[in-house]
């Protein structure tokens, strides 16, 4: 649910989120078909955007708004789902998985961390965050807690390398890669396609 509480997101295995009006009690929109079904998903960056983790392994990024296509993909592990995704700070994702590892990334630049903890044995069917502590239950009903120090470490690390890169580029302009859109691909083709006429 969004913070005005009327926007309710549902993961489904046929691959689609779907957008509810919670109070109208109307379908507002569904996304196009993914590669995979779609297991769990949760608001990040401000509320701007959507991530949800699928069956084969992937977390697919949506934009607020805009639920028609996927708008980028974090690959976690091939073959092996990502079955709870929990926002631990604006730029860090914790993901559980169905190999028993709670992994971590960093949003935008998305940047494998350190895994948190690991349920030997039993895949992660549910995940919270509480101050500084991560708790999760796998799938043989036990509960753990985890200690986020040494993720909290790694990702100051991280963010004191991005912003000594940032001021790098300050001084000296590298050229920015643009990434071929769906939609910058139809527009070839269809020039290309009237193009011999």
């Amino acid at each position: 649910v969004d913070g005005t509480e009327s926007t309710l997101l549902a993961a489904s295995g046929d691959g689609r989120l779907s957008v509810w009006n919670s109070r109208q009690r109307k379908l507002v929109a569904r996304s196009d078909e993914c590669d995979s079904e779609l297991l769990t998903c949760d608001v990040v960056r401000s509320g701007t955007k959507v991530v949800c983790g699928d069956g084969s392994g992937v977390v697919n990024v949506f934009s607020w708004g805009d639920w028609g296509d996927i708008t980028d993909r974090i690959p976690v592990r091939a073959e092996i789902s990502v079955d709870v995704v929990v926002p631990w700070a604006d730029d860090v994702l914790l993901m559980g998985c169905m190999d028993g590892i709670i992994r971590a990334t960093t949003l935008f630049p998305h940047k494998p961390l350190s895994p948190v903890g690991q349920h030997r044995g039993s895949s992660i069917e549910g995940m919270c965050v509480h101050r500084d502590k991560v708790l999760s239950v796998g799938q043989d009903a036990s509960v753990r807690m985890w200690e986020t120090a040494g993720l909290e470490r790694e990702v100051e690390k991280h963010r004191e390398e991005s912003d000594s890169e940032s001021e790098g580029e300050g001084r000296k302009k590298k050229k920015k890669v643009r990434h071929v859109t769906e939609e910058d691909v139809k527009r070839k083709q269809s020039a290309e396609f009237f193009s011999d006429l």
